[in-house]
């Protein structure tokens, strides 16, 4: 589901950093596709599809959607209703709709059809597929993760050992010894004395900022969210919200969830005329996790606003997180 490409030279100069260069590209990939799948899976299942013919997979039908953009409702002789990825060909009509679509699939099957014996589903008004989001959501939280990752070896290997070519096997033996938790003697006070063929340490150490990076990594999920067309609010803020702050994003993820919801619904109406099916398709109602973290939060500003009214006489503190 989506790659990183190599570099040009993946061995730097002359060779120089080969086994870093192809470490690093392998687990950037690994988390990069870790999270795609993750956002992906989100995706997939945000809308039901009821009453489909069994000829239809719901799998099938949201993954074209996703990865393709669009989706076919046509008529097989022996199947029936199907509904499968289809590439477009040929002239457009007066809305930019295709005309002529084809039917390929993995499995070699293959058929043609038109406008007047089938019908195309589009995942939203772009007419664009969903995939480059998840692959640039993906992106972004892969990134946090890698520096999250490098804060963290920055914490193991803070220090920088400064020593001759004498006393280096020696401090390499500490270090080593050190990495399996046993203790180490120093047998000789040079090792460690300034001054002349002294050992010296600098700290290189950053500052530990993973709370920070797994903060941000909320806020891109949260985002994240918002674009699938789920309410999405900083479970930190719950306690401390107003209504209108509850309320100020309603309308961004509405049109996102109304946006894609419409074009499904339309479909719906035309494969249900075209081939007398009863097809409806719905916001996903088990997928509202964020929804109860709303409402809870609505119900802590509401009750905060009461209790308020109530004490403005006497001039009362409240708290709003009961």
């Amino acid at each position: 589901m989506g790659s990183i490409g190599y570099t040009s030279d993946p061995l730097g100069i002359c060779g120089v950093g080969f086994d870093c260069n192809i470490r690093n590209k392998q687990y950037i990939r690994r988390i990069q596709t870790h999270y795609q799948i993750q956002l992906y899976l989100l995706a997939v299942e945000r809308f039901v599809w009821r009453s489909l013919p069994p000829s239809i997979s719901p799998r099938v039908l949201e993954q074209s959607l996703i990865l393709r953009g669009n989706v076919l409702f046509f008529r097989d002789p022996y199947m029936g209703v199907l509904a499968l990825p289809s590439t477009n060909a040929g002239r457009f009509n007066i809305y930019d709709i295709p005309k002529t679509r084809y039917i390929n699939t993995a499995s070699g099957y293959h058929a043609r059809r038109t406008e007047q014996n089938s019908v195309i589903c589009f995942n939203d008004k772009s007419l664009l597929p969903f995939y480059p989001e998840i692959t640039y959501y993906a992106w972004q939280l892969a990134n946090v993760q890698k520096a999250k990752t490098m804060n963290v070896a920055q914490q193991m290997r803070s220090k920088i050992i400064i020593t001759n070519a004498d006393n280096k096997a020696s401090v390499e033996r500490i270090l080593g010894e050190a990495d399996l938790g046993m203790p180490y003697v120093i047998a000789d006070e040079s090792l460690l004395m300034r001054g002349g063929s002294s050992t010296s340490v600098a700290d290189i150490g950053g500052e530990y900022i993973c709370d920070k990076l797994e903060e941000e990594k909320r806020a891109i999920f949260r985002e994240y969210l918002t674009r699938l067309g789920y309410r999405s609010m900083s479970a930190e803020k719950a306690e401390r919200v107003n209504i209108a702050e509850t309320t100020g994003n309603d309308e961004h993820y509405m049109a996102n969830r109304t946006g894609a919801l419409s074009m499904r619904q339309l479909a719906c109406e035309q494969v249900n005329r075209m081939f007398g099916t009863n097809i409806t398709v719905e916001f996903n109602p088990d997928c509202l996790a964020t929804e109860y973290l709303y409402a809870e939060t609505m119900r802590r500003a509401e009750s905060g606003a009461s209790a308020a009214a109530k004490n403005t006489e006497t001039g009362a503190e409240v708290d709003v997180d009961e």
